[in-house]
């Protein structure tokens, strides 16, 4: 007769892995990818981008920005509104400061593109 009995404590440390690596998977594919640069001031632009997605295609989407009295930018932040897009913004010119700023925000082949940008002076 073979006896097949796990110890409990056995037991216990392979459910627990098993908790871990399942809560550790399900964090990874809920990061967003948010750019924050610089410090938090008077919100001098705000702009909610949305783009619907389309199928095999590359969403991407260029905003720019220019003081209108030449005061220079003290933060930029993108934030993704998608948890679990992989979409990336990247600042392309200017920004810190400078009086203008150009995000470049490009998201994943198949996906849409769901951010909010601000500026702050």
């Amino acid at each position: 007769m073979v006896e097949n009995s796990l110890k409990p404590t056995h037991l216990f440390f392979t459910m627990l892995f098993r908790a871990l690596l399942l809560i550790s998977l399900a964090a990874m594919a809920a990061q967003a990818y948010d750019l924050s640069v610089g410090s938090r001031g008077r919100v001098a632009y705000s702009e909610n981008v949305s783009l619907a997605k389309i199928p095999l295609t590359v969403r991407e989407k260029t905003v720019s920005w220019s003081s209108p009295n030449n005061q220079p930018i003290r933060g930029v932040f993108a934030i993704d509104q998608q948890l679990g897009s992989k979409a990336r913004p990247s600042i392309s010119a200017g920004g810190l400061g400078f009086p203008y700023v150009t995000l470049r925000l490009k998201g994943e082949r198949g996906e849409k593109l769901a951010y909010k940008v601000e500026v702050h002076v």
